[in-house]
């Protein structure tokens, strides 16, 4: 059974700096409402909290999906050089409970 996503995190961290990101909530992009330092701040909170997930050396680019169930997917790839073409590895963590941003 599909889950119903009621929210989604994309990011782009860079040299331990959010760099870009969307928020959308009940598909409507609110991105304009939310700072990069917010987004940074929540990102690295997740590190600490989630096991499994991290921060690349150089680039992370990520996805959060936020459900009505209370859970959370995250996805991410890691880039072992500055350079976009070079991805290190693929993840994925699945079923996390819901730790929703202050935003």
């Amino acid at each position: 059974m599909k889950k119903n996503e009621i929210k989604k995190l994309e990011f782009s961290i860079c040299l331990n700096e959010c760099e870009e990101f969307s928020y959308v909530v009940d598909g409507e992009d609110i991105s304009d409402d939310v700072s990069y330092e917010d987004v940074n701040d929540y990102i690295h909170s997740l590190v600490k909290k989630v096991k499994g997930f991290f921060i690349g050396e150089h680039r992370t680019y990520g996805e959060i999906n936020y459900y009505e169930d209370n859970t959370m997917d995250i996805f991410f790839h890691d880039y072992s050089k500055p350079d976009w073409d070079v991805i290190q590895d693929h993840h994925h963590i699945k079923n996390v409970k819901t730790i929703l941003p202050n935003f």
